[in-house]
């Protein structure tokens, strides 16, 4: 058993948050000399002259036959100018700019879930507690599911068996394969006998508390919680409830031996050679009617050769001496002939 818990839904609850830090410094600088110096120098010098002379002119024999005069004035004017300008400086310009900004948001959601126990469970010497709690808007369960594991120790119930199980005992077509093809397994169970077990009764008791709030005279109540309200637990008296009957089918089992009358009308019981030598039982869970319905059919072919094998050996004793064979290595005339004589062959709950 284990306890069981849910989760009552409280709604959800948000929280947001914005912070911003805004630091800001700017500075702007100008720094700088400066020098002009300009300085012009003009000359100008003029000059005018004259000139006259007169040449005579000659023929080829030498005699003056012109004269040529040239005369003018020439003026020569000179004009020198000379600047020079000088400028020497500085100058810096400087600007600077510093910021800063953290901002910062902070947003929150949470789901607000309470998990809490809605059924609980404890135990006492023959007796099992169920508690369940209700809440508001929330009531307890209709009808609680328990489940046991019953556990028989040291009871006449119990026994321990070696039990066999069998596969493969048919084809596709559902006939009966050969021995020497079926594949079988042995173990050991502990099981509760259905022979003598009777159906479990439980009792069943119930109780329980209502649990009533309610506002004092004169007060609003206004506070969601209870501090300033009244509250009223109402008893609910212990009633017996119809007592709980577990079948015994629902947790016995049956092992199962195979028996036959053979022409002396004598019973017998089949037993196994395989590992071990004993008695060959079946469990309830196995399927025991499945190999019961393949020994059967076998017996109904007639043919000692599908029961042939060298991997075990099955026969009904009659006494130590005498054997009626279901299977082994060499399965004879002699041998099938004997195995038909038997007589109402069938599963035997086992008792003992």
């Amino acid at each position: 058993m284990e306890n069981e818990f849910e989760e009552v839904d409280l709604g959800d609850i948000s929280r947001n948050k914005s912070v911003t830090f805004n630091a800001k410094l700017s500075a702007t600088g100008q720094l700088g000399t400066s020098v002009d110096n300009t300085n012009s120098v003009s000359n100008e010098n003029g000059r005018t002259s004259k000139s006259a002379n007169e040449n005579d002119v000659y023929n080829k024999d030498g005699k003056v036959i012109g004269t040529v005069n040239g005369s003018g004035d020439f003026t020569s004017t000179k004009k020198s100018g000379n600047t020079t300008t000088t400028k020497s400086g500085a100058s810096a310009n400087a600007a600077g700019e510093i910021g800063y900004v953290n901002a910062e948001t902070l947003n929150e959601a949470r789901l607000l879930k309470l998990q809490r126990m809605k059924a609980g469970f404890s135990f006492a010497p023959k007796e099992i507690v169920v508690s369940q709690e209700g809440r508001q808007n929330g009531d307890i369960s209709n009808n609680v599911f328990v489940d046991a594991t019953l556990k028989f120790k040291g009871s006449d119930l119990t026994d321990e068996k070696n039990v066999y199980a069998f596969k493969n005992l048919f084809d596709e077509r559902y006939q009966p394969v050969a021995a020497n093809d079926m594949l079988l397994g042995r173990r050991t169970i502990s099981y509760v006998k259905c022979s003598g077990s009777q159906p479990l009764m439980l009792d069943v008791k119930y109780e329980g508390s209502l649990r009533a709030v309610e506002n004092l005279e004169k007060q609003t109540g206004e506070s969601a919680l209870e501090y300033d309200d009244k509250v009223t637990m109402y008893k609910l008296p212990m009633k017996i409830a119809t007592a709980a009957q577990i079948d015994p089918m629902l947790f016995c089992k049956y092992v199962y031996r195979i028996s036959a009358n053979n022409s002396q009308g004598n019973k017998i019981v089949l037993r196994i050679s395989w590992k071990k030598e004993e008695e060959l039982d079946l469990f309830s869970d196995d399927k025991p009617e499945e190999f019961l319905r393949w020994l059967k059919l076998q017996i109904d072919k007639e043919d000692p050769k599908t029961l042939s094998t060298d991997k075990f050996e099955m026969y009904f004793e009659v006494s130590e001496k005498e054997k009626v064979y279901l299977a082994k290595k060499k399965m004879t005339g002699e041998d099938f002939k004997k195995l038909k004589q038997l007589k109402d062959i069938s599963l035997e709950v086992r008792t003992e």
